[in-house]
């Protein structure tokens, strides 16, 4: 599972910021979604977390400890 990075997709620093992390995630870990996807609003609802902030967010996937 991958970390994914939500953000604010009426933002254009967000923009920016996911454009910058892309450009050097050679190793393709991360995802994105705006905020206001419907993949976005489902995960905002399902950590209780607010939406609509300019700030980038970044939901860690469970990792099994072993």
């Amino acid at each position: 599972m991958h970390p994914i990075i939500l953000f604010d997709g009426d933002c254009l620093f967000c923009h920016a910021s996911v454009y910058w992390i892309a450009a050097r995630d050679r190793k393709a870990v991360f995802r994105f979604a705006a905020q206001q996807s419907a993949v976005g609003r489902t995960l905002l609802e399902t950590m209780g977390a607010p939406g609509g902030d300019t700030v980038v967010v970044t939901i860690q996937p469970h990792h099994k400890v072993s």
